[in-house]
């Protein structure tokens, strides 16, 4: 049998307090957790609010395996202007701090902008060239802080959101080829998400784990077109061996603890999958 730890992005409460939800987190079962960078959760900026939750943390036993780099249309480490460029990269150096703060192993980052984006081939040049620079300069302080930079792929529809572009980043940086985290919807949304996991499992070291059905839903496991008995065969045939991250929608209203009973179930689902691998 064969089996990868599963653990929550705590964005799926991205609209709460961290320090609201950890304990009905950690009673549901879920003790590995991705910490979201939104303000409304956990304020990046404010370190001796980040060091009050990473007592919390420790204090309930949990483990905070990686933490999401700030992420919007505000931030953009490939623009042409150089100043929003370099606020951009700032703002994501200032919450490697609260990552390592928290204890996380991993550092996620979406290397390019989450917004839709034309760009003509002179642009995106340029962009790509920019954004290596970037990726260099975080992935030096990553480095030198204990933390491993890991690149996700994005939406296929904003720039630099395909597979192919995050293979070229990952190769062509100064620190050598960095890890991958692979978001199962949005490779869904591709069209090549089997394709994609057989290319990249060995370079993978986070599943963010997610399905949907015609948009980026963040549906649990199970609820959308995604085929997860065939996804994880693929991966442990592929060489995967990391962490399975449940990524899910914070926009669902009600109780935290009836949210948490269904991504319990999906977990619960993933496990069974597990049963089946040789």
């Amino acid at each position: 049998m064969i089996a990868y730890p599963i653990g929550l992005s705590t964005g799926c409460f991205y609209k709460q307090s961290l320090l609201e939800v950890l304990v009905p987190i950690r009673d549901s079962g879920f003790t590995i957790l991705e910490i979201s960078a939104s303000p409304s959760h956990l304020d990046f900026h404010d370190l001796p609010q980040v060091r009050t939750a990473a007592a919390r943390i420790a204090e309930l036993g949990i483990t905070v395996h990686s933490y999401h780099a700030p992420f919007g249309q505000h931030l953009d480490i490939t623009s042409p202007d150089e100043i929003l460029r370099e606020a951009s990269v700032e703002e994501i150096l200032f919450s490697v701090e609260a990552a390592v703060t928290l204890g996380a192993r991993y550092f996620t980052l979406h290397p390019g902008p989450d917004k839709n984006h034309l760009a003509r081939k002179e642009e995106i040049e340029q962009r790509r060239a920019s954004g290596l620079g970037s990726l260099d300069r975080i992935a030096a302080s990553c480095r030198e802080r204990g933390v491993e930079l890991l690149l996700e792929n994005m939406l296929p529809y904003h720039l630099f959101g395909r597979i192919s572009d995050l293979l070229w980043f990952r190769e062509a940086a100064a620190e050598g080829s960095l890890g991958l985290c692979l978001d199962t919807g949005h490779a869904n949304l591709a069209g090549d998400l089997y394709m994609t996991a057989q290319r990249v499992a060995e370079h993978v070291r986070i599943i963010h784990a997610h399905d949907n059905l015609y948009a980026d839903d963040h549906l649990p496991p199970g609820k959308g077109r995604i085929d997860w008995q065939r996804l994880m065969e693929v991966l442990a045939a592929s060489g995967f061996d990391g962490m399975i991250m449940l990524e899910l929608s914070g926009e669902h209203e009600g109780d935290p603890e009836s949210f948490l009973e269904e991504a319990r179930r999906a977990s619960e689902l993933i496990e069974d999958l597990f049963l089946h691998l040789a």
